[in-house]
């Protein structure tokens, strides 16, 4: 589930692999969609941006693993 501020296929962005995963919007959403070329831009010039998307990708990924200890 992706909630208002979250980021879809960064991993792969970082990683420079293929997105292999799609998206659908149970409700009305805004989105954004960034080619690669210019995220990865983005994110080379600005440092910030790179560090709160990391943050972002670390709460993800600590969700994940509470929920897989709750299993």
């Amino acid at each position: 589930m992706i909630t208002p501020g979250d980021i879809l296929g960064m991993p792969d962005i970082l990683s420079g692999d293929l997105h292999q995963n799609a998206a659908l919007a149970i409700e009305e959403a805004s989105i954004c969609f960034i080619p690669k070329e210019e995220a990865l831009e983005l994110l080379q010039t600005n440092p910030h941006i790179m560090i709160r998307i990391l943050r972002k990708l670390c709460e993800r990924i600590q969700s994940m693993e509470k929920h897989i200890d709750k299993q």
